[in-house]
This record gives structure tokens, C-alpha cells and sequence, in this order.
């Protein structure tokens, strides 16, 4: 049980009211946190004890607020979130259409170092940001093969995906190439559908993962 120490007197309803905000925190902490599917479990885990700010993630968050969402290069001190929210998401839609082969595979592949080691290779990393947070993931390996691409559970259906996705193209350089590739999970279709790109053959499975291949043609 969540307790608050005071070193004097306190009336009785301001500690009536710390009581009340603390129930609200235990509440979020016992019931959503630990679903791994939400910002609040981010925020809290990145904020620690400032229960200040986590009073006003709470808050905002029942509120519904607008978000406002920024997308830019990944940086290296962001690539544990980058991982974290990859690996929730993928638990949560695509991991229970791959073998444990292939979860183990998906799982090396998003470990932070493997995804430091990427970045400075052949891969270009982009994410979505609300307020500092990380809520979107995308990977282009050889500037024109998606080969990550996750929105957070409850920022989905919010055009996030199409921000990212718009923010690649709009950093390739004209000619340079004709087609972007991807391997799409069977939940992944529709959103690359939605997005412009077309099957190019039908459900296959490499190494324990199990994936429709897609290609978007560039104007």
C-alpha cells in the first residue's frame, strides 16, 4: 500500500485529498500499468518517483487531452523506449502468429544493442513523440525496405502510422529509388493497405515468421 510521509501537522482534508490522489495512483499501478499496452505504464517507468508529473500524466491522460505528435530520427539514448514499445505492441498483435522460433528471432532482432548496431549500419530509425514520449517505431533498412513499423495500443487509428511513414518519404531523395518493400505481419495488412501498399505474393513463413510481402510504388 502506497503511503505518504509528513514531517508535521496536516489537516484533515488535505490529507484526506493526498489520500485521494495516492488511491487514484495505486489504481493506475495495480489495473493499467501493468498491461504493458499504455503511456501511462512509459511515463511512470521513465518518471519514477516525481509523483507531481505522475499526477498530471494520470490526469491528462482520463482526460482524453490532444496529443501532439512529433516525428524525428531516432536518438541513441531513446532506443530502449524504441525497443520497449516495439516488443509491447508485438505481444500484444503479432507474436501469437509466429512460432517460438520466431518470437525468439523478433526479440533478438528489437534488443537495444542489436537495434545500436543497426543504426549505425544500413538502417534509418524514425519515431512518433508525444511530449517527449515514444509512441511510434519505424526501421528502413537500405533506405527502401520497411522492416519495422509499430504504433502504441492506444495511439492506433490516429493517423500516427501515416505520419511516420509520410515523414520517410518526404527524406528520399527523388530517383534515388521506385519501390518501398515490407514484409507485413497478418495484423499488420490493413494498415499498409490503408497506407497505398499492395501485396506482391501470398502468406510465407522464414525462420518461425509468418509474413505477407508488400511493395509501395513511389510516384
Amino acid at each position: 500500500m502506497l503511503t505518504l510521509c509528513l514531517t508535521g501537522l496536516v489537516s484533515q482534508r488535505v490529507w484526506e485529498y493526498y489520500e485521494h490522489c495516492f488511491n487514484i495512483i495505486e489504481f493506475f499501478l495495480e489495473n493499467i500499468c501493468f498491461h504493458r499496452n499504455c503511456l501511462i505504464y512509459y511515463r511512470l517507468g521513465t518518471v519514477g518517483l516525481n509523483w507531481n508529473a505522475i499526477m498530471v500524466y494520470i490526469l491528462s491522460y482520463c482526460a482524453g487531452r490532444n496529443m501532439a505528435v512529433k516525428v524525428e530520427l531516432l536518438h541513441e539514448d531513446e532506443i530502449e523506449d524504441f525497443s520497449r514499445l516495439v516488443e509491447f505492441v508485438f505481444d500484444e498483435y503479432v507474436g501469437k502468429d509466429y512460432s517460438e522460433t520466431g518470437n525468439k528471432n523478433f526479440k533478438d532482432y528489437i534488443n537495444p544493442a542489436a537495434v545500436l548496431e543497426r543504426m549505425k549500419g544500413k538502417s534509418t530509425f524514425y519515431v512518433a513523440k508525444d511530449e517527449g514520449w515514444v509512441i511510434g517505431a519505424l526501421e528502413i533498412q537500405n533506405k527502401n525496405h520497411i522492416s519495422l513499423f509499430f504504433v502504441d495500443k492506444e495511439c492506433q487509428e490516429q493517423e500516427i502510422e501515416r505520419e511516420l511513414f509520410e515523414r520517410y518519404l518526404s527524406d528520399i531523395e527523388p530517383g534515388s529509388i521506385s519501390s518501398v518493400t515490407v514484409n507485413s505481419s497478418i495484423f499488420g495488412e490493413n494498415v499498409y493497405t490503408d497506407l497505398g501498399f499492395k501485396r506482391t505474393g501470398g502468406p510465407q513463413e522464414k525462420d518461425g515468421i509468418l509474413f505477407i510481402p508488400m511493395a509501395y510504388t513511389l510516384q
